[in-house]
């Protein structure tokens, strides 16, 4: 094989692969999934993107059973309604009210990252957690979501 035609076929490789780390959304899909946390019996994300799919528009953590360092309890929803992040390449970044989130979408209806938890304004380390989401989007935003 020719060096050139080497170096197509390495670039041409490159490309597709890049390709296939991130997704596009779909417009107003709400994808919901489980955060993978030691420090509850269950942590629940919820992410919803904007009508023209080009932002994360808000944002829900729940988790029932809380224990970490010291902050604890029952059952706890944080919610964050105004996010406002930007979706480039299917990516995402932002700061929520539990916490630093990024992710990406793996298909146009589902999404992974890793949440960096904290509570208490900031003061209550809980570490850094993988999160995914389902292959389907919810069709409304929760009201309870689901313990």
């Amino acid at each position: 094989m020719k060096r050139g035609t080497l170096l197509v076929w390495c670039v041409a490789l490159a490309l597709i692969m890049a390709a296939c780390g991130a997704a596009e959304p779909q417009a107003g899909v709400i994808v919901s999934g489980t955060i993978s946390t030691d420090n509850a019996d269950t942590a629940e994300i919820f992410l919803q993107v904007s009508d023209d799919g080009q932002m994360i528009t808000r944002a829900m953590a729940h988790l029932v059973k809380i224990n970490c360092n010291g902050f604890g309890g029952g059952e706890a929803t944080f919610e964050h309604t105004n996010v406002k992040a930007p979706i480039e390449a299917g990516k995402f970044e932002f700061g929520a009210s539990f916490g630093q989130v990024s992710g990406q979408f793996t298909s146009p209806t589902a999404a992974e990252g890793t949440v960096h938890l904290t509570f208490n304004n900031g003061k209550t380390e809980c570490g850094t957690w993988n999160w995914s989401t389902t292959g389907q989007g919810i069709s409304s935003w929760p009201t309870q979501p689901s313990p």
